[in-house]
């Protein structure tokens, strides 16, 4: 019952947090750590835990987490050791952060007979949001089409991208969503909008995989798990995205 309740406040925030595979460490583990290690200076990352819930626990705001520790995104992964800073420690220069993509920074543009082609480059993504479809490109040739589902009511943004995060599985605690196979694209305010596999839901329940080929997300591009998982391999950071109706 204490860690249930642990648990839940835990996941209280909004955002995106990364829970990487930290096997064979269990989560017993975890917490023993944590604990030993909370009044030296640092703080090893639990499950369900963020940047927002960290800072309260020490008293610290959120930026300085960031700057002590050069974490790009808001991003942390389970296991993860932190440095807490203090009044007096030297802190890192604060890294350039993602800004958000605003309205005034997209251009729609109708849909052509055939998917766009993106000018010829090594790697390239075309998201078709009228057509439900992920094109692969590369060295200027189609190479995979695959299946997709974005978001519904227009919540996937129009535009051009780059991949920007590559996490192995992410975590949306606004939802409860776990999101394998992470591909991030954009900011909308301190929530990243990505490529991803089905979600799992916090019973272990793979969702929407019947509602593939019609809009049925928050925001994102969710493919089938193998698609996902294959996309994730073939994708690198900086691997230009467009994104069409």
């Amino acid at each position: 019952m204490k860690r249930l309740i642990l648990s839940l406040l835990l996941t209280f925030s909004l955002g995106i947090s990364t829970l990487v595979d930290v096997q064979p460490t269990s989560a017993t583990e975890l917490y023993n750590v944590a604990s030993q290690t909370s009044q030296a200076g640092y703080h090893v990352v639990l499950p369900g835990e963020n940047l927002f819930r960290i800072s309260l626990r020490y008293g610290v705001s959120v930026q300085s987490l960031i700057t002590a520790n050069n974490i790009q995104g808001n991003l942390v992964y389970i296991g993860q050791r932190l440095t807490i800073p203090s009044d007096n420690s030297p802190l890192l220069p604060t890294p350039a952060q993602p800004q958000p993509t605003t309205e005034a920074q997209v251009t729609p543009t109708a849909q052509p007979a055939n998917p766009a082609q993106p000018a010829a480059s090594n790697k390239a993504i075309h998201v078709s949001l009228n057509r439900q479809r992920v094109y692969l490109y590369e060295n200027g040739q189609l190479v995979r089409t695959y299946l997709a589902s974005t978001g519904m009511r227009g919540a996937t943004k129009v535009g051009n991208f780059q991949v920007q995060s590559k996490i192995p599985e992410a975590y949306g605690s606004t939802w409860q969503l776990r999101m394998p196979y992470w591909l991030g694209i954009y900011y909308v305010g301190n929530i990243e909008n990505g490529f991803h596999a089905l979600p799992i839901n916090r019973f272990g329940q793979t969702m929407w995989a019947g509602l593939l080929g019609r809009p049925a997300s928050y925001g994102c591009v969710v493919l089938g798990t193998a698609d996902a998982a294959a996309l994730y391999r073939w994708a690198t950071i900086g691997t230009s995205v467009s994104i069409r109706w």
